[in-house]
């Protein structure tokens, strides 16, 4: 019933939904990470994350954090917090749980709630992860992209070099280093007269 229940596209729409206003970052360095990891490191800004939203990922930060990730230097969490995952579940519940005051319905209504858990916070929210990495990459490469191409357009939009009303001859100089029998002369020409 939790494999039916968390395959269904209204309920993975609204928890992902949820997921993506909700979901948070968190990251600390490795034994090796925090040693590794300085003032002056790469990585020292995302050393210490705790619960950046991921709607706040919109710049090319997520790939130094996968980056240090597969570095083995940060152990990184996405997920939601204790208090929005239990909202999540509240949320659900009621539209789930039987209005029932028995004692059947109400043993009934435990075992939907253990159904509800195995399909939202075991089978969704785990592939809500999973999603968000992807997503959060997909991001921040076309953002670098972006910032590179713009950069790339300000090197090749600049206008040619064009020197100001200097005559042609102000350009042929030359300097010469000859040697006549072993002993060496300096000649410079400016102009046309050597």
């Amino acid at each position: 019933m939790a494999v039916e229940i968390s395959t269904e596209t209204a309920v993975k729409e609204y928890v992902r939904s949820f997921y993506t206003e909700n979901a948070v970052v968190s990251t600390r360095p490795t034994t090796d990470g925090n040693s590794a990891i300085d003032t002056f490191h790469q990585y020292a800004g995302v050393k210490w994350l705790l619960d950046k939203p991921i709607s706040a990922y919109n710049d090319a930060q997520w790939l130094l954090i996968q980056k240090a990730e597969e570095e083995k230097l940060l152990e990184v969490t996405i997920g939601l917090r204790e208090v929005s995952r239990n909202k999540l579940l509240a949320e659900c519940e009621n539209l789930y749980l039987s209005d029932g005051v028995s004692l059947i319905a109400q043993q009934w209504n435990e075992q939907r709630k253990l159904i509800l858990w195995d399909a939202i916070v075991t089978l969704t929210l785990p592939s809500m992860e999973k999603e968000t990495r992807l997503v959060l990459a997909s991001r921040a490469k076309q953002w670098l992209a972006a910032q590179c191409g713009l950069q790339l357009w300000n090197k090749v939009s600049v206008a040619p070099y064009a020197p100001g009303k200097a005559s042609i001859t102000d350009y042929r100089s030359v300097l010469l280093l000859v040697l006549i029998n072993g002993a060496p002369y300096l000649c410079y020409c400016r102009g046309l007269q050597c």
